[in-house]
């Protein structure tokens, strides 16, 4: 290349048949070599990637270059990005040789950089304009976790922090079932495992993504797949009481949806409620009969009773002299209740 002050200068003589001649003189500007080529390509993050720039030597000598690496966009790399190559380069005469330029982001972006090949001896140089769109990366990995409904298990996921500093990460996950810490900080240069917990409430398989978003090392991306199985009994509840008689037991069901919800509470055998009370406890209308041993109490009650149905006995006492103690028979053909009366004399005027 000519400098900007002093051109390329020469001459050319043409002799001619009479003995004499023409000489001209000549002057030239070289500018600067266009661009040797423009690479463009596509890469995921978190992967490392190597481009291959063909440096040819014009030269009948071999060229040692000088490799200057100008970054354009950003003006600046972050210590999430990497972009390096060999300092020098010898390139044999009259040929063409690869150079390898080392690529590797953490964030999604675009980078753009100037890879200037400079002979220092002479200042000529080529150059190649080289663009990295760098997209987000496929999952990181896959987590499985299997469990009964209303079980809890948990699995981990070991993330990376390759800087300097200490990353906080904003975790992301909408699946209902797993539980995960809003935020999830890593120290510098080394990893922690991420702690995922599943407790499904309801049978079925199911799938998920975990994403975990820095603004030092952009998305991280994991798959979930979930299995949900049936549940073993709960503890069994123990019932004993005499024929006709009632027994209730108080047991504690745990709620572990987020929201309000109704529950429906079924049995399989006829002779258990759960919700209203009866006196009549069998399946038909059923005829009772009431007997009282001592004539100063009277009884009144309906005689039959519908299926799964309550009542109520009046009993009433005439008074007398002195305390009375009686027994109230109740019978039906399937059974037979005795209840103890007492009744107390009458106030004297």
């Amino acid at each position: 290349m000519s400098s900007e002050n002093k051109k390329h200068q020469g001459s050319i003589f043409f002799p001619l048949p009479d003995g004499t001649g023409l000489r001209y003189h000549l002057e030239g500007t070289a500018e600067a070599p266009r661009c040797s080529g423009a690479i463009s390509r596509q890469v995921p993050c978190r992967k490392c990637h190597t481009e291959l720039i063909p440096v040819s030597n014009w030269l009948h000598r071999p060229q040692r270059f000088l490799v200057v690496i100008d970054m354009l966009k950003p003006e600046n790399l972050e210590s999430s990005s990497v972009l390096q190559g060999c300092s020098y380069m010898d390139v044999p005469s009259s040929a063409k040789k690869d150079y390898q330029l080392t690529f590797l982001s953490y964030k999604e972006g675009v980078f753009r950089a100037k890879v200037t090949f400079l002979n220092e001896t002479t200042g000529e140089y080529l150059f190649h304009m080289v663009t990295f769109k760098v997209v987000a990366s496929g999952p990181m990995g896959t987590v499985q976790m299997s469990t009964a409904v209303r079980q809890r298990v948990s699995s981990s996921v070991k993330v990376d922090n390759p800087l300097p500093v200490p990353v906080t990460f904003d975790i992301n996950c909408k699946v209902p079932d797993v539980s995960v810490p809003q935020h999830f900080t890593v120290p510098a240069q080394s990893k922690a495992d991420l702690v995922l917990e599943y407790q499904p409430l309801q049978t079925g398989e199911s799938s998920g993504q975990l994403v975990l978003q820095s603004s030092d090392l952009g998305s991280l991306f994991y798959t979930l797949q979930l299995k949900a199985t049936w549940s073993r009994p709960e503890k069994p509840v123990y019932f004993r009481t005499r024929l006709g008689s009632r027994q209730t037991i108080t047991t504690k069901i745990r709620h572990f949806a987020q929201q309000k919800t109704e529950y429906l509470v079924q049995t399989d055998c006829a002779d258990f409620q759960t919700a209203k009370i009866h006196q009549n406890v069998f399946r038909k209308a059923t005829a009772f009969q009431y007997a009282v041993k001592h004539p100063g109490f009277t009884v009144r009650a309906p005689e039959v009773l519908r299926a799964k149905s309550s009542t109520t006995i009046t009993v009433s006492f005439a008074g007398g002299p002195a305390p009375v103690t009686s027994r109230l028979v109740v019978s039906c053909p399937g059974g037979s209740w005795i209840y103890h009366l007492r009744g107390l004399p009458s106030p004297r005027k």
